[in-house]
């Protein structure tokens, strides 16, 4: 996983490449405890993710309790392939806004 995050007024836009699983889960906890003391809603692009597990979808998860528990929000933006499916399978977008630009 590569993940990387801009700040602007209003948001944080969170990058994130490669493949979100079990063994990322210290380093995105460490990374969105960081960013809940901003209070910005966060926008997850993740149109460069390749792939997630079942770990990753509960890190999205805890994402949003986190953010919800600072004041903030989270929005997924731009899923594909594999990371599309497994967002259509587990109906993410039930619980968590889903965006996509095409």
């Amino acid at each position: 996983m590569e993940i990387k995050a801009e700040h602007n007024e209003n948001e944080v836009k969170v990058y994130i490449s490669g493949k979100l699983s079990f063994k990322d889960h210290p380093e995105f906890n460490s990374f969105i405890e960081e960013i809940a003391v901003s209070k910005k809603n966060v926008l997850f692009d993740i149109s460069d993710l390749e792939q997630i597990d079942s770990a990753g979808i509960g890190m999205m998860f805890l994402s949003q309790k986190v953010m919800e528990e600072a004041g903030a929000s989270i929005t997924i933006r731009n899923p594909r392939g594999q990371v599309k499916r497994v967002f259509e399978i587990t109906s993410i977008e039930k619980q968590i806004p889903v965006i996509n630009d095409n």
